[in-house]
C-alpha cells in the first residue's frame, strides 16, 4: 500500500496530502459562498446539475492553486499591462484594430473584447502568441472556453499561486524576481548525462551503454545518446 509521495526529494503522507486537499476544497467553498458575484451558475433543466461558467472556473482555479499541493502549476503573476499587450498582439496577428467610432471609446473597446475567433487556426495564433508572450501555459482543461478577445484577457489576468515554496523560489530566480544567495544552487531538473557536453567531467556512469529517451516530452529536454558499435560493453534492446 502506498504511503509516501516523494516530491522534489521530500517524503510526504498520503494522509497530508488527503487533509491539505480537504482544507484547499472547503476554503475554495467558503470563499465562494463569502463572494456570490465572482461565481456564475446556471442549472441543466434536463440533468438539474449546475454547470460552472467560465469566470467561476477561473476564480476556482485561483484559489485553489494556492492550498491545493497536488495541483502543482507553475506560479504566475499577471502583469499590469495585459490588455494592451493582447490588443497589439490582435492588431499584430488578426488585423483587429480598436474601434473609435463617434469618437465613443468605451464602446470600441467592448465590442473589440467582444471579437470571437473564427476557427481553430485563430485560436491557435493567438494562444501561441500569448504563451511567448507572458510565459503562462492555457491549461488544456480551458482551450475549448476562451473563444473571444475578453475571455483571453480574463484568462492572462488570473494569478495562479503554488504551495511549493521550493518551486517558486526557482521560478522567481529565473524570472529574476528575487537574487538566490552565492552558495546556494538548486536543480530541479535532472542533468542527464552526455558525453558530448560538459556536464560531469564527462565522467559516464553508464560505459558502453547507450541511453535513449522514448517519453516525447522528455525527449524534448533530454537527448538520447547512442554508443558506437566499437565501444559497447553489450547490446541493449535500444540498439537493435
Amino acid at each position: 500500500m502506498l504511503r509516501y509521495v516523494y516530491s522534489h526529494c521530500l517524503r510526504i503522507p498520503i494522509s497530508s496530502l488527503v487533509k491539505a486537499s480537504a482544507a484547499a476544497a472547503s476554503a475554495a467553498s467558503s470563499s465562494s459562498s463569502s463572494s456570490p458575484s465572482s461565481t456564475t451558475t446556471t442549472v441543466n433543466e434536463s440533468t438539474g446539475q449546475k454547470v460552472y461558467s467560465f469566470t467561476s472556473r477561473l476564480q476556482s482555479l485561483a484559489d485553489k492553486s494556492k492550498n491545493d499541493i497536488l495541483m502543482n502549476r507553475d506560479p504566475y503573476c499577471p502583469p499590469m499591462d495585459v490588455e494592451s499587450r493582447i490588443q497589439a498582439l490582435t492588431e499584430k496577428l488578426l488585423n483587429l484594430k480598436l474601434s473609435t467610432n463617434n469618437n465613443n471609446e468605451s464602446a470600441g473597446r467592448h465590442q473589440w473584447k467582444e471579437y470571437r475567433f473564427q476557427d481553430n487556426a485563430e485560436k491557435y495564433k493567438m494562444f501561441t502568441a500569448c504563451i511567448n508572450e507572458f510565459k503562462h501555459n492555457i491549461a488544456n482543461s480551458y482551450l475549448h472556453e476562451i473563444n473571444t478577445v475578453g475571455e483571453l484577457i480574463d484568462y492572462f489576468s488570473t494569478p495562479v499561486e503554488t504551495p511549493d515554496f521550493l518551486y517558486k523560489i526557482t521560478k522567481d530566480s529565473q524570472d529574476g524576481s528575487i537574487d538566490l544567495p552565492a552558495n546556494l544552487s538548486i536543480q530541479v531538473e535532472p542533468l542527464r548525462y552526455n558525453p558530448n557536453e560538459d556536464t560531469f567531467f564527462k565522467v559516464n556512469a553508464y560505459p558502453g551503454r547507450s541511453t535513449i529517451v522514448s517519453d516525447l516530452a522528455a525527449s524534448k529536454k533530454h537527448p538520447s545518446y547512442r554508443v558506437s558499435r566499437m565501444k559497447r560493453l553489450r547490446i541493449e534492446y535500444e540498439d537493435m
